[in-house]
């Protein structure tokens, strides 16, 4: 999983959203535009992911997702995490590191 504002898709990148959308989803991942209402990145960000990679994660955390009252499904995960920046010490930040590919708490 992974995430670009669209400010640098657009000026660093040099793409549209939707050509970057293109390129990530020919490669077999999903990807989803979140605007700056309905996101904590200023200005709006695209959301990159497999799905498959994530609902492993997902499954794995299981348990703490549900203590935590987060979702289990990989679209309702991913729009939780884009409409909030949380703090380090979060209970679920174990299972957004592992979804990012940070295997330290695993």
């Amino acid at each position: 999983m992974s995430y670009l504002p669209i400010k640098t898709i657009e000026n660093v990148l040099e793409l549209t959203v939707s050509d970057y959308r293109s390129k990530v989803e020919q490669l077999g991942n999903k990807s989803v535009v979140f605007s700056a209402e309905e996101s904590c990145i200023e200005s709006g960000a695209v959301y990159v992911y497999s799905d498959a990679a994530l609902e492993a994660v997902l499954k794995d955390y299981a348990d703490m997702l549900e203590a935590c009252h987060w979702p289990i499904s990989t679209g309702e995960f991913v729009k939780k995490i884009a409409s909030e920046w949380l703090k380090e010490d979060a209970p679920v930040m174990p299972v957004i590191r592992a979804a990012f590919g940070d295997s330290s708490d695993c």
